[in-house]
């Protein structure tokens, strides 16, 4: 136990293990002149260093403990030689040096706490309460039975605090905490140098709180004490020791450091994405597929038929059918036409779904003009039904009935099921699931009812002849 050995080597605890002392290590001397230059900003600093065998670790800085309180090198600033060697006839009541100045109790203080730091060891390795040590948990041990390596084990577990406020306890290291007094020399007019104590540096203090935390004081705890927080989600903190954090703009988030907000980057559906570019190749697929239909159609024209004795073709022929279908569709344009004019949709920015991205979305303008469209659609396969179900008692090679069901069962399959999928999807997924329902009910109206069509029309002409057709009617 050393209350005067400062050299930084002694805490390598492979070639010192059983070292401690109440002395601070010069590494702490070093970090406390760092900080204080670090806060001054000073750049330009001189270095006084001494050549003595005990400075193996590399030179002191400037304003070391070991000179910055002598009072006559602050008046000469320089080294003094006039130190003789004791003869041993000297009367202590008469000599003045350091060893007899009163002034400057450190050293003294080191002692004592080197002292009461194996005293409080000592209490601890003999306690025992029910034949075990209630600290450590270990068999107790006779004071008669002391070894040197049970005070080295205990030497660790040592906490106390002096009667003038100084905690006393050893790192892993063997180091106690340093306490330094911040001291300036103060030049007088006669040359002499008063050294006005005007700060202290205490290492057990907290470090400063790095940007992207913030500084709370800890009531439980004296008033130059405190503790960092990380900045909540959302907000940053770009300075030491900042007592609050930021919240950044809505259209930034913070980086993962929290001490720079940053554009959120953008999420929509594009073509350059792999689900971007199925749906396009579907759609362009399921276009050019409806224009080769219809071409097919108007290159092949079928015969008209009608039931014996029905006037329905007298009421309703191809003008009339024509019409409807130009009827029911000016209908729709017009709904469409309503909407886009009021309230037409408009891109959004959505910033409320995922908290570090934005959604480039479209917005409905009017849920009225967009479910208007959706619902006149249902009227329109409604309507579908009715047909098929009128249509049932034609012949066979006339009925179509079965096809328009079928394609209508998946057309409203599809458009149920969207309507939760539509509601619940986020972001680009909202407009995937409105793709793949357009997509999913074109195709089965186009499979269901066209594609037989086309494939009679194509491969079996025979087939598409009212001589063939009349021919299989029942007699």
């Amino acid at each position: 136990m050393s209350h005067l050995s400062t050299c930084a080597c002694l805490s390598d605890k492979t070639s010192y293990p059983t070292f401690f002392r109440t002395v601070p290590s010069d590494k702490f001397q070093v970090d406390a002149l760092v900080h204080l230059m670090k806060r001054f900003e000073w750049r330009w600093v001189g270095i006084i260093y001494s050549s003595e065998e005990k400075n193996i670790t590399g030179k002191q800085w400037i304003g070391s403990e070991a000179w910055i309180t002598k009072a006559d090198l602050a008046s000469v600033f320089s080294p003094s030689n006039t130190t003789t060697m004791c003869n041993g006839t000297e009367d202590l009541r008469t000599v003045t040096n350091d060893y007899t100045d009163g002034t400057d109790f450190r050293i003294v203080n080191h002692v004592y706490k080197a002292v009461y730091s194996v005293a409080h060891a000592l209490h601890i390795l003999l306690q025992c309460k029910n034949s075990s040590n209630p600290i450590t948990g270990k068999h107790c041990i006779n004071k008669n039975n002391v070894q040197s390596r049970n005070v080295v084990e205990h030497m660790r577990l040592v906490n106390f605090t002096t009667p003038n406020g100084d905690k006393v306890f050893f790192d892993e290291n063997g180091d106690s905490g340093a306490k330094y007094d911040l001291v300036n020399w103060q030049m007088r007019d006669d040359g002499s140098v008063d050294i006005v104590n005007i700060g202290q540096y205490d290492s057990s203090l907290p470090e400063p709180c790095p940007p992207g935390t913030r500084k709370a004081i800890n009531k439980n705890k004296p008033v130059c004490c405190f503790d960092c927080f990380q900045c909540p989600e959302g907000t940053i903190s770009n300075i030491t020791n900042s007592p609050d954090c930021l919240i950044c703009p809505p259209e930034f988030w913070p980086n993962e450091r929290k001490d720079k907000c940053l554009p959120k980057p953008t999420e929509y559906l594009s073509y350059k994405e792999v689900m971007g570019t199925l749906l396009t190749i579907f759609s362009c697929v399921g276009a050019f597929l409806s224009l080769a239909t219809s071409i097919i159609f108007l290159t092949h024209k079928a015969f008209r038929a009608t039931l014996p004795g029905s006037n329905v073709m007298k009421w309703f022929g191809p003008l009339q059918q024509r019409l409807s279908v130009l009827a029911f569709t000016l209908i729709q344009v017009l709904i469409c036409i309503l909407w886009l004019c009021t309230k037409p949709p408009f891109p959004k920015k959505n910033m409320q779904y995922y908290k570090e991205t934005i959604i480039l979305e479209c917005a409905l303008g009017s849920a009225v003009g967009f479910w208007a469209v959706l619902g006149y659609i249902g009227l329109l396969a409604l309507m579908c039904f009715i047909l098929a179900f009128l249509a049932r008692k034609l012949p066979d090679n006339f009925n179509e009935a079965k096809l328009i069901t079928f394609s209508m069962l998946i057309f409203c399959a599809v458009w149920i099921m969207f309507i939760p999928a539509y509601v619940s999807s986020p972001g680009k997924f909202t407009v995937a699931v409105e793709i793949f329902a357009i997509l999913a009910s074109s195709f089965g109206l186009l499979i269901c009812i066209f594609v037989p069509k086309c494939y009679i029309i194509i491969f079996k002409p025979e087939h598409n002849s009212k001589k063939h057709l009349m021919g299989k009617m029942p007699s």
